[in-house]
């Protein structure tokens, strides 16, 4: 994930993740391009971030390759999307995401960001913030999977990550029950004031 708020980073700054050779990791993917479709490979990239730490996806960056073509994990160059228009990608991921996984993400989990680049097509970014109602599962195109983001990639979780995952989730509901009913007494026994 780039450590800036989203809505300030600028096109120098992906070129600085290419110039410093910052590889994908656990919160950050390349993608030279936006998918055409909202199908279970998306799906299935976005909910191994929101169930894992969360991170930025960048698209419109070319990934290096080594001599024998693989993939490296470092961004190349900036190559752009032609054609993009952010409120069409708006309305088609959040209308595809009612059909493609469970449990469906709140509004902020995905948010976009077009870059803009006076040297050519626009970059765009995708974080994703962890989920607290993970795990999410895809279930776009017949799958029924749950997925994690490793260091460069993403993997199905096995039953020991899944039973801590749900844990996990429980007790963030029980914490916030928890708080809530303690500000309440407090708010109820005058111990807090609010001014009208």
């Amino acid at each position: 994930m780039i450590n800036k708020p989203l809505d300030t980073i600028e096109i120098i700054d992906i070129q600085r993740l290419i110039d410093d050779e910052i590889p994908e990791s656990r919160t950050l993917d390349y993608k030279r391009d936006f998918p055409r479709k909202y199908d279970k490979q998306f799906w299935s990239t976005v909910t191994a971030f929101a169930n894992t730490e969360g991170g930025d996806i960048i698209y419109g960056v070319d990934e290096a390759r080594d001599s024998e073509g693989e993939k490296t994990g470092l961004a190349d160059k900036i190559v752009g999307l032609e054609s993009f228009n952010l409120e069409t990608v708006e309305m088609g991921y959040t209308n595809s995401a009612q059909d493609s996984i469970s449990p469906r993400f709140g509004k902020t989990i995905i948010t976009p960001q077009p870059i803009h680049n006076p040297n050519g097509n626009p970059v765009f970014i995708l974080r994703i913030q962890k989920s607290f109602q993970a795990p999410h599962m895809v279930v776009a195109g017949g799958e029924d999977r749950i997925y994690k983001r490793e260091s460069r990639r993403k993997a199905r979780m096995d039953v020991t990550e899944l039973r801590n995952a749900f844990l996990q989730s429980d007790g963030i509901y029980a914490h916030i029950r928890k708080r809530r009913d303690e500000r309440i007494k407090l708010i109820e026994g005058g111990q807090i004031t609010f001014p009208i």
